[in-house]
């Protein structure tokens, strides 16, 4: 299971990841547009969340059950 969010950085990520998702859909964004919007560089997406979209998306999704649900 994983921890709530941590800190800014996760946030803006996660934010910014459903943000790409509703508005270009499912997995069609680019690392570059996830990276640039959220502030975050490339390599602390890949450290946070994994290195597949897939797997970032999936990581996104478990963070906001868990946030959500508890």
């Amino acid at each position: 299971m994983t921890s709530p969010m941590k800190n800014k950085y996760e946030i803006n990520i996660v934010n910014t990841v459903f943000r790409f998702e509703v508005a270009k859909g499912h997995l069609k964004w680019k690392m570059t547009e996830i990276s640039r919007y959220s502030g975050v560089n490339r390599a602390l997406i890949y450290y946070y969340f994994g290195k597949t979209k897939q797997e970032i998306f999936n990581h996104c999704f478990e963070v906001i059950m868990n946030d959500f649900y508890g």
